[in-house]
């Protein structure tokens, strides 16, 4: 009865075919002449954080069948998994391409924990040709837990607008944009990783849904970006009674989140490392905060805060360097709130100001500042940066305003 309904609404004489087809998309193709072969190949943690052993398998099935093929445990694995041969292949009774595939990676535990899952699409694939899912996110609990590697293949079906294409020209652009996708999600909402390679089956205009997320969310990454180095500090309070700090710093800015390595035992760290901030749009944004911790074997202690403005850069990639006071908590006496100076490099080649900014003047502008905050305001210690940044072209007009406000600069009236 389908099928002629089907066949009813097609006009021409390829109507029954055509009517067919659509069963097929609609209810599943004849049993038996469909297949997908799914080569699990690699696992790869996250680069940040610590990687315990474990001993890792992933499960591979259709996401509505109880049953599901299991690899091969990759025992004592840290920061990668692989798998390879007939041991990691699966083949699968094909029911219609838009059915997802569910790969799920397990660690093989007493009480099996899972660790992250993906779902993969059939619907654009060729009938023989092998469709690499390189690197493709694994979500749990809506936090990317790392990346799965597999390798789809159709037997006896194919997407029409894949093979009309040709499989290596729509695999090249398929992988331009899921690169993009995938960088947009991991910004914006990465919980949604999990079903990108469905999604994109499902909706073939993948330019119009770049943009859409770009309406909803920011900018792509890269389109806007700045480059932060925490160089070093000076000058850190003894935090105990071991008189050194391990000391680190959290770097929270427009949404993203970093953490330098622990300097072990010093009041004068050098970090020297670099973090690349990709901005939701060029200007107007948020200063960047950042926080000083001192890593203790119960809870870390906090040294103190200072906020990193954005203006005031030069948009041609130039490096401007900014010498801040560290901003110690309310709690510790007047005459010690400032916790060390710290000093960071910001460079960008794609946000900032058009025009010069004169660096001296603005470096002369902060040191000044701190001086006052330091004796009159220290409460406003963490905003030399900010009030500076905010003055570019003004900064003499914004000492005598300030020292109006809290006081003299120190040593001189």
């Amino acid at each position: 009865t389908t099928f002629r309904e089907a066949s009813g609404q097609v006009l021409g004489d390829d109507a029954p075919t055509e009517a067919f087809n659509r069963l097929v998309q609609h209810t599943g193709f004849v049993p038996g002449t469909a297949r997908i072969t799914v080569q699990v190949r690699k696992f790869v943690a996250p680069a940040a954080g610590k990687a315990r052993k474990r001993d890792l398998y992933v499960k591979v099935a259709y996401a509505d069948r109880e049953k599901a093929f299991k690899t091969p445990v990759a025992k004592n694995a840290r920061k990668e998994a692989a798998w390879a041969g007939d041991a990691a292949t699966v083949t699968l009774e094909a029911r219609r391409p838009s059915d997802p595939i569910t790969l799920e990676l397990w660690h093989d535990a007493l009480g099996d924990e899972l660790v992250g899952r993906v779902e993969l699409s059939a619907g654009r694939l060729v009938d023989g040709v092998a469709s690499a899912r390189d690197n493709t996110p694994i979500i749990l609990s809506g936090a990317e837990t790392g990346t799965l590697s597999a390798t789809l293949t159709a037997h006896g079906f194919s997407d029409p607008e894949a093979q009309a294409a040709g499989a290596d020209a729509y695999a090249e652009r398929e992988q331009h944009f899921g690169g993009r996708l995938r960088r947009m999600l991991r910004r914006y909402d990465v919980s949604k990783l999990e079903r990108l390679d469905v999604e994109m089956s499902a909706t073939r205009n993948w330019e119009a849904t770049l943009q859409q997320l770009v309406k909803r969310h920011g900018a792509e990454p890269g389109t806007y970006s700045v480059s932060l180095t925490v160089v070093s500090i000076r000058g850190l309070p003894k935090m105990g009674t071991f008189e050194k700090c391990d000391p680190y710093v959290l770097i929270k800015g427009d949404g993203q989140h970093f953490r330098t390595a622990v300097q072990r035992k010093t009041l004068d760290p050098d970090f020297n490392e670099a973090f690349t901030l990709d901005l939701t749009k060029p200007r107007g944004l948020p200063p960047v905060e950042l926080t000083v911790m001192d890593e203790d074997v119960d809870d870390d202690d906090l040294v103190g805060t200072v906020r990193v403005s954005l203006e005031g850069l030069h948009a041609g990639g130039d490096v401007s360097e900014r010498l801040l006071p560290i901003m110690r908590p309310a709690d510790v006496s007047h005459n010690k709130r400032v916790g060390g100076m710290i000093l960071v490099r910001l460079q960008t080649t794609t946000a900032g100001s058009d025009g010069p900014v004169d660096d001296a003047a603005q470096k002369h502008a902060r040191e000044q500042l701190t001086k006052v905050y330091a004796r009159w305001a220290p409460h406003a210690l963490s905003d030399v940066d900010v009030k500076v940044a905010g003055a570019v072209g003004r900064e003499q007009q914004l000492l005598t305003l300030e020292q109006r406000q809290h006081g003299f600069l120190p040593g001189t009236a």
